[in-house]
């Protein structure tokens, strides 16, 4: 979540170094517009992709590997030459944050689901499902910190690309070491026994049809903090960077509570009770 929060806060104060020649306005445009054009696509790709290897080779697999291709997309962000090369820098950023959302949608998921089915043993999924929520709010915090701090010259923003690289390699090396999930040997027994994409659409078309309804809400929450939160508060006063700050730390804490509250009523109507407040709101 940091890596992918890096970018989206630094947007306003790169905009005019990358965009030299365009108008306040229009540079600023420009820069949010490379992560359209670069998400697009790649997201959902990424997605598809380590959907399918975390079923055929594993969850560890999928983590470790989106992981590793994460960490190196944000650390060469960093590494992006601009005095000189404005003309062509733009494009190396609209690549990179093409691969970043390619790795994060498998990145994000994956992890979600390797800490699931680890954690059915101790029937706390909802709890852990709310540590991984909060945890990731917390990396979205730094990089806004981090960012009105660099904007303020207390160091260059090139070394926050740098710290996502280093706690990208850190986060997949925990992976590494970590065992494949009880789930994936059952997935394997499945397979083994003929189960296909034509039986589980057949078998599980109405459950499919939920998940996509489901993705749609947490869709628009990731682009409210990703893309709008950046773009409405991109200020480096303080009392903006508390509000963004206070706003998101308040998100994180309740998003575990809910996780938590969902292991005692049940996931199902824990996830019913926040399509309804989400959309109440």
């Amino acid at each position: 979540a940091y890596n992918m929060a890096t970018y989206m806060f630094l947007a306003p104060f790169l905009a005019p170094i990358i965009f030299k020649d365009a108008s306040e306005l229009k540079s600023f445009i420009y820069a949010y517009g490379l992560i359209f054009l670069g998400s697009f696509i790649a997201y959902p790709l990424g997605a598809l992709y380590y959907g399918s290897i975390g079923d055929s080779k594993g969850r560890r697999k999928a983590c470790t590997s989106s992981s590793f291709g994460l960490a190196i997309a944000t650390g060469l962000m960093g590494l992006v030459p601009i005095e000189g090369f404005e003309e062509t820098a733009w494009f190396f950023y609209l690549i990179l944050s093409g691969f970043q959302y390619f790795f994060s949608g498998g990145e994000y998921h994956s992890a979600i689901i390797f800490s699931l089915e680890h954690g059915k043993t101790t029937q706390k999924q909802g709890l852990l499902s709310g540590m991984s929520c909060l945890f990731a709010v917390l990396g979205i915090i730094s990089a806004k910190l981090l960012s009105s701090l660099s904007a303020y010259n207390f160091f260059s923003w090139r070394w926050l690309f740098m710290i996502g690289f280093i706690t990208g390699l850190l986060s997949f090396s925990f992976k590494y070491y970590c065992k494949e999930t009880p789930d994936f040997e059952r997935v394997q027994k499945l397979k083994r026994e003929g189960s296909s994409y034509k039986i589980f659409l057949k078998n599980h078309s109405f459950t499919l049809i939920k998940t996509i309804l489901v993705m749609g809400f947490f869709v628009t929450s990731y682009s409210y903090i990703f893309i709008f939160l950046p773009i409405v508060i991109p200020g480096t006063t303080e009392s903006n960077t508390i509000l963004a700050i206070s706003g998101l730390l308040l998100y994180g804490i309740l998003l575990f509570f809910s996780g938590a509250i969902a292991d005692i009523i049940g996931v199902n109507f824990m996830m019913k009770l926040g399509a309804l407040f989400f959309g109440l709101l």
